[in-house]
């Protein structure tokens, strides 16, 4: 079995829903073992879009890595997820940040995932459910301590899983 990490996010809708909804669907091929709080966050488009709920994931799966992306896209297309701009609103986004300890590099997938280090949304979740994961040579606190992580909000009381 393979240790993957996922990001899942949304913004539009029912954000808390739409991320339960894709919980739902990722046993067929990913068992979850572990789910992180649900975080807030400002959008990166910029204002005048509601903000983000994200959590993080970690599971175990069978599927390579290029099997896993088809996956996760085939959960977003069920989803209705339509792909537009960089940074826009969608019912849901699931990204793969890490895939055992391997590093990819194709066309279409990068792992670990390239923008992870810059986005505290991403790290704060993370690092809730693997405190002491370590990618690029570096703990994950360390890699938070580089980043402002005021901009992401723990959502209490609000359970997704």
């Amino acid at each position: 079995m393979n240790r993957v990490f996922l990001s899942l996010g949304s913004n539009l809708g029912d954000a808390d829903s739409n991320i339960r909804e894709a919980l739902s669907l990722l046993p067929d091929k990913v068992r979850i073992t572990r789910i992180s709080s649900s975080y807030e966050t400002e959008p990166a488009g910029g204002k005048g879009q509601p903000w983000f709920v994200y959590i993080a994931v970690q599971g175990a799966t069978e599927l390579s890595p290029e099997d896993l992306l088809q996956f996760i896209q085939n959960i977003e297309q069920k989803m209705k997820r339509v792909k537009t701009i960089t940074n826009n609103p969608r019912i849901i986004d699931i990204d793969i940040l890490l895939y055992n300890d391997e590093i990819i590099k194709t066309d279409k997938l990068t792992i670990p995932h390239p923008k992870m280090l810059e986005r505290p949304f991403i790290l704060v979740p993370l690092y809730e459910i693997a405190p002491g994961l370590i990618f690029d040579g570096r703990y994950i606190e360390q890699c938070l301590s580089a980043l402002k992580v005021d901009s992401v909000h723990r959502r209490l009381g609000t359970h997704i899983a």
